[in-house]
Order: C-alpha cells, then sequence, then structure tokens
C-alpha cells in the first residue's frame, strides 16, 4: 500500500486466526515502530498504525507467521518505490 507520510494504514483480520502484526525486522521490530501498535488483531478486529511520520518502506509481518508471503508486506510512506530504505529515526 502507498500512502503520505503522516498517515495511518488500518489493518483488518478477516481470517479466523489470531494475527500478531509488528514491523519489520524480525526479531526487532524496531524498522516503523507505529506499525507495532497494530498489535494482536482476533478475527474480525481493526485496528490502525500509529502515525506514520518518516518516508521509506516499511515492512510488516505476522509475527506467528515470520517468513510467509501471505502474511507479510510493505506500506510505502511518501513514496512508491519500494527499494526505498526503511526509515531512520523513529
Amino acid at each position: 500500500v502507498i500512502i503520505a507520510t503522516g498517515e495511518r494504514v488500518r489493518f483488518t483480520n478477516h481470517s479466523s486466526a489470531h494475527r500478531p502484526i509488528n514491523s519489520a525486522p524480525f526479531p526487532a521490530h524496531s524498522g516503523c515502530p507505529p506499525i507495532n501498535d497494530v498489535a494482536l488483531l482476533t478475527p474480525g478486529q481493526s485496528r490502525e498504525t500509529g502515525v506514520l511520520s518518516l518516508t521509506g518502506a516499511c515492512g510488516f509481518h505476522d509475527h506467528l507467521t515470520e517468513g510467509s508471503p501471505t502474511f507479510s508486506g510493505l506500506i510505502l510512506v511518501g513514496t512508491s518505490d519500494p527499494t526505498d530504505a526503511p526509515p531512520i529515526g523513529y
């Protein structure tokens, strides 16, 4: 997903499993800490990230399925280039 700097992203769990959403990289979860605000989503639950205030590519994953492409992705903050480095300075 591509968003403007300063926006949030809403995650919704449409599965029947619990989904703990964390920022990359694993296991530090330090690349884009506002993603960690989503935390654990139970089935049907929805929650927003914190404000993504720095420009760059923010990776995220379901902590229980680390490495699965089905449950990971990128939020492009203020960029359309997925190769942009993650923000520095959160």
